[in-house]
């Protein structure tokens, strides 16, 4: 099961586990002060297994591809627009560790119940090293 989940992740990966749309921007900074990624998202809730809609293949998770350039510490921040907040946050940043650029990935998880903050950062070599959290 790893390995097809694993194929639709990248290296960064954020999870909406709340009920809400949530709008804002991510961004990474390199190990350099480089910034590798700053996009903006429009994240859907996780839809319920028996709530599928069969057009939105998206189901509260959007991934970004080619974001590692180096090993080193790179500086991950959200930033939710306007109402979009979780549990009264919206924003959250993180120093985060990437060793091997080829296999780790990050997690941006809101409202995730297995992780301790509002919006929680974590790193995984595959989907369950996140569900595990």
């Amino acid at each position: 099961m790893d390995s097809l989940a694993d194929l639709a992740l990248g290296d960064v990966n954020l999870f909406n586990e709340t009920e809400d749309v949530l709008t804002g921007t991510v961004t990474i900074i390199g190990p350099g002060d480089e910034t590798v990624l700053s996009e903006s998202f429009d994240l859907p809730p996780e839809s319920d297994d028996d709530d599928t809609d069969e057009n939105n293949d998206e189901d509260g998770v959007t991934a970004y591809e080619d974001v590692w350039t180096d090993p080193g510490t790179y500086e991950a921040s959200v930033e939710l627009d306007g109402d979009s907040e979780v549990q009264g946050e919206s924003t959250a940043s993180e120093s985060i560790s990437i060793d091997d650029t080829s296999e780790e990935m990050l997690a941006i998880a809101f409202g995730m119940e297995e992780v301790d903050d509002a919006i929680g950062f974590i790193v995984g070599e595959s989907l369950s090293d996140f569900a595990q959290a």
